[in-house]
């Protein structure tokens, strides 16, 4: 994946100074390529939190079917806080 936007000569340039003494290797090419690459994967790792409610209506079932697949463990879940879970989907 190429970016397409055009990249600030003088800002490159300002990275790379700053990342060499870490990163004796790095050049412009190189660094816009890692970045390249971090913006796929972070595409690729793109998740969607869903409420009860919304995933029951997305799907089309009843609420309480979502909560016993979630007691059963079926769905991929994540708690933020406390008593708050959404349930996880990849895109």
């Amino acid at each position: 994946m190429k970016i397409i936007t055009p990249v600030n000569p003088q800002l490159l340039a300002s990275a790379v100074l700053l990342l060499r003494p870490s990163i004796p290797e790095l050049t412009g090419e190189s660094l816009i390529e890692c970045i390249s690459k971090s913006k796929v994967e972070e595409i690729q790792q793109k998740k969607v939190y869903l409420t009860i409610a919304q995933y029951s209506k997305k799907y089309g079932i009843c609420v309480m079917t979502v909560r016993r697949a979630l007691d059963r463990g079926e769905l991929n879940t994540e708690r933020i806080g406390k008593r708050c879970i959404r349930i996880v989907e990849e895109v």
